[in-house]
């Protein structure tokens, strides 16, 4: 009868604190106020009841398989702990899916509030949920001692395992998600009377953070990758809708969004799962102090790109401003855009096919594009942000806002002094004659 007493107490103190006193917590310190819209009552309830459904499975299959209860804060048994190591149902893609749940939960409850204070409790609770989390962990360790940590090595804390198709569902999880925070900083910004260039630039940063963050939670800055060929895209579809547009500037966003799928494809064929991390950032990580690395990370392999990239994406949020047609030189560079989607595409192919064909990786690509240039792939890339440049000038002339040309100058730059020296550093070490093909071939093409 104790234990059954036990259950119940723990059953419902988790629902009183979790699904009651936290969503008051935070509808009270954000003033009491509660106006949503269609959209937001749309998304906020999707959230809360994925993560109310994946709560009740987590809790029934615990109780099921595990003959235990969920409530065990910081090692302090208030109910029956587990009995059995729990790896299938929804513990076998989440070491910890009941909190997850809440997790999910709650941010449906912060997106409905849409109030700072609301987010600030939701993050307040991550941060001591984790160190409940760690506290568990050590507990499961010394009850379960190496079957936990082959489960432990298999499965994330938070939601992934060793699935190609999990991981692909993860990162567009995380990307889906990391939209809706940059719409919620917007529309804040918004608010506040600001430019709404400044609107869309804080956007994309709140945004890079947020993907920088889940990032930190996998221990893997390849979740950035995709974000150079996804934002662009969406940035300038949500444009269109603010502030309208005319035809060179619907040419342009054809063309980009083209290179942005093709670059996303690129990255997806590639792509070996959550726990699969680029060598250029393993090199990083393992030449570098802990805290330096993290400053590296944050700014030069998150924040920068994404505002190099922004920077080159102000010619086109630009282009609205003036209500003109297409000419010959709209064409031209929508001519360039599209070239160089073509050249990036016809390189990705043939490296592809080499790398199928010649799993000895000592071998070196010459064929093709390659054999015309070291870097065909960095040559389209390059000539895609000069034809965005272009695009604008076509409109408004060079004499008006002349500095933009830094942008696709900055953007070369990038690659030639930066992301080419150190892919041929790597190459270099690592296929013999690479040095004869490098002194034959140029650089670019």
């Amino acid at each position: 009868m104790n234990r059954v007493l036990r259950e119940i107490a723990g059953y419902l103190l988790g629902f009183l604190i979790f699904i009651i006193l936290l969503p008051c917590l935070m509808w009270w310190v954000g003033g009491k106020s509660f106006e949503a819209s269609e959209w937001l009552w749309v998304t906020g309830g999707l959230l809360m009841a994925v993560g109310l459904t994946l709560s009740i499975w987590s809790i029934v299959h615990m109780r099921r398989v595990g003959k235990g209860n969920p409530f065990d804060p910081y090692g302090h048994e208030v109910a029956p702990r587990t009995q059995q190591l729990l790896i299938d149902g929804p513990y076998g893609f989440s070491r910890n899916p009941m909190l997850l749940g809440v997790f999910i939960y709650l941010g449906g409850i912060a997106a409905l509030l849409h109030t700072w204070q609301a987010a600030v409790v939701w993050v307040g609770f991550v941060g001591i949920m984790l160190s409940q989390v760690r506290s568990e962990e050590k507990r499961l360790l010394k009850d379960f001692g190496n079957d936990y940590l082959d489960y432990r090595s298999r499965v994330h804390w938070l939601l992934g395992n060793r699935s190609r198709g999990l991981s692909f569902a993860i990162v567009a999880l995380i990307y889906l998600s990391s939209i809706g925070v940059g719409v919620l900083t917007y529309r804040w910004m918004g608010k506040m009377n600001a430019n709404g260039v400044l609107c869309l630039l804080g956007a994309d940063v709140v945004a890079t953070v947020y993907v920088w963050l889940f990032g930190l939670i996998y221990k893997n800055v390849s979740i950035y990758d995709p974000y150079w060929s996804v934002a662009p895209p969406v940035l300038l579809t949500i444009w269109l809708f603010i502030k309208g547009f005319n035809t060179p500037y619907l040419m342009l966003l054809v063309a980009v969004w083209l290179w942005g799928i093709r670059l996303t494809a690129n990255w997806a064929y590639t792509f070996r799962g959550i726990y699969a991390e680029d060598w250029r950032y393993t090199r990083y990580r393992s030449n570098c102090r802990p805290f330096i690395f993290h400053i590296i990370n944050f700014s030069g392999l998150n924040m920068m790109p994404t505002l190099l990239v922004f920077f080159n994406m102000l010619p086109a949020l630009l282009l609205p401003e003036q209500h003109q047609q297409a000419n010959i030189l709209s064409w031209a560079a929508l001519a360039v855009c599209l070239g160089a989607v073509a050249i990036e595409l016809t390189a990705d192919i043939q490296r592809h096919r080499f790398v199928r064909q010649h799993p000895n990786h000592n071998e070196i690509l010459q064929d093709g594009l390659w054999k015309h240039g070291r870097h065909p792939n960095y040559f389209g890339e390059i000539s895609m942000w000069w034809g965005v440049w272009l695009m604008y000038v076509s409109v408004n002339g060079f004499a008006c806002r002349p500095w933009l040309i830094a942008a696709p100058i900055a953007m070369t730059a990038l690659f030639l002094f930066i992301s080419i020296p150190m892919m041929e550093k790597r190459q270099l070490e690592n296929k013999p004659g690479y040095a004869a093909y490098r002194q034959r071939t140029r650089t670019l093409i």
